[in-house]
């Protein structure tokens, strides 16, 4: 009798005992899927900081870049200049950033001699009125100068640098007083003077609208001006 009640005992003791594991087993598992998904989680919401982070980043970058763009270089697209005297002997273009030399320095002159005018890249840096940094001018800027002939205006047909059988640069018709030719207001002090531009020979003449491109080689008239970023 004690030994079948021993046995019915012992039955029960293992029933109970495999009950007790399979419980143990079935909580430790949850657990272990919380913590995954909390790991999870953590990398996600560090991944999420991280690409915040580095899209924030990235369009801090763009506007700084953008600003500092347009800023450093004195403009975007280049527009008509709006020239202000600076009684010093330079002129102010506000809306391009650029500051001009007013009376520049008069032919027969030659690339190296522009070049060293302005003190360009080889060249030494000069002092032009008191100011330091300058350079030669591109074709485009020294076509925001040009008033009354649309063709060679900054933007228009013409391209730059011309071709030398360009009909769309041959300008507007001659011109001889410095109140008509095709200078900004408050412009140069030889207004109707030939400007070279560029280091690729070419002449801006605003006697008559026309733009030139000549070979880089020998001598010729005109006035060298040269041009600077507004500081």
């Amino acid at each position: 009798m004690r030994s079948s009640q021993s046995s019915r005992l012992a039955a029960l003791l293992s029933l109970f005992g495999g009950i007790a594991a399979c419980s143990s087993s079935s909580a430790s598992s949850p657990t272990g899927g919380i913590d995954g998904g909390g790991s999870s989680g953590g990398d996600s919401s560090s991944g999420s900081g991280s690409g915040s982070g580095t899209s924030g980043s990235s369009g801090s970058s763009g506007t700084s870049s953008g600003s500092s763009s347009g800023t450093d270089a004195g403009h975007g697209a280049l527009v008509l200049a709006t020239l202000v005297d600076n009684g010093d002997g330079t002129l102010s273009d506000a809306a391009n950033g650029l500051m001009w030399e007013k009376d520049g320095m008069a032919g027969p002159l030659d690339a190296s001699t522009v070049r060293q005018h302005c003190g360009v890249t080889g060249y030494p840096d000069v002092t032009i009125h008191g100011k330091t940094g300058w350079r030669v001018p591109t074709v485009d800027e020294v076509r925001t100068l040009v008033v009354g002939c649309p063709a060679s205006a900054i933007g228009g047909a013409c391209v730059s640098p011309p071709a030398a059988s360009s009909a769309q640069c041959t300008g507007c018709g001659a011109k001889d007083s410095a109140a008509t030719c095709y200078m900004a207001p408050n412009g140069f002090v030889l207004p109707c003077d030939p400007a070279w531009a560029g280091l690729v020979g070419v002449e801006v003449d605003f006697s008559s609208g026309s733009i030139i491109q000549h070979i880089d080689t020998g001598t010729r008239g005109g006035t060298m001006h040269c041009v600077r970023a507004l500081p």
